[in-house]
This record gives C-alpha cells, sequence and structure tokens, in this order.
C-alpha cells in the first residue's frame, strides 16, 4: 500500500506541476488498472503510448534461467517462474493484453528486432 501511495503522490506531482513526458511501466496487464491510469493521463490531455512486449514464452523461460536478479523485488511470488504461469494466464481476472482502443498509440516488441523501430517511432511522437 505505501508502495501504491508514493507512486501515486509522485504521479499527480508530475501530472499537475510538468510538461515532462511521463514513462510507467505497468507490470501487471490488468486491463481495468491500465484503463484508470491512462483516463488519468487522457484528462490532462496528454498522449497515450503503450509498449506491450509480447515475446514468446520460451525466450522468457529461457532469460529466467540465466538471470542473476534477486527476487527480493516479489510481494506475492517466490520465483520468476512463478509469475511467468501467472502472467500466462491471460483470460482470468482483467489480465488481458493492451488494444488499439485503450491507447493513441500502441506498439507490440515481439523481439529484439522490434526495440529500434519502436525506440524511434516514439521519439517521432514525442518531438
Amino acid at each position: 500500500m505505501l508502495k501504491y501511495v508514493v507512486s501515486q503522490s509522485i504521479l499527480d506531482y508530475a501530472l499537475d506541476y510538468t510538461d515532462a513526458h511521463l514513462i510507467l511501466r505497468n507490470s501487471n496487464l490488468s486491463r481495468m488498472g491500465r484503463s484508470k491510469l491512462l483516463n488519468q493521463f487522457r484528462q490532462k490531455r496528454m498522449k497515450t503510448i503503450i509498449v506491450y512486449f509480447n515475446l514468446p514464452n520460451q525466450v522468457l523461460e529461457e532469460r529466467i534461467e540465466r538471470t542473476n536478479r534477486s527476487t527480493d523485488i516479489f510481494r506475492v511470488a517466490t520465483t520468476f517462474e512463478e509469475v511467468l504461469k501467472r502472467q500466462s494466464v491471460n483470460e482470468q481476472e482483467d489480465l488481458l493484453p493492451p488494444t488499439q482502443s485503450e491507447t493513441d498509440h500502441l506498439f507490440v516488441i515481439k523481439g529484439a528486432q522490434d526495440n529500434q523501430t519502436v525506440i524511434s517511432d516514439i521519439c517521432n511522437i514525442a518531438e
């Protein structure tokens, strides 16, 4: 709860007192949570961009095997494998990929080959 309140306070300040671009990460894929956040931006007349990482499970599994990252960041899960398994159940509990209708711009990254194009496209939008 504390993490949410601090994050929301920072977001509120940025929306109310700056004209800076905001880059947020939302790893839980909740459509309802995403919608609430995007509505805040629309109320401030901001453009919204979603970058959805739709990587094959095989790539994610290989990355999990090689990772040295600490699992201390988790509140509920205990392993990266558990996180992947929970996120793979996309049809339950509002865990759905974003759609074009949710945002001004939707980019989908399916592999490393997409990174530079998406970065370039976003920079062009920001100009």
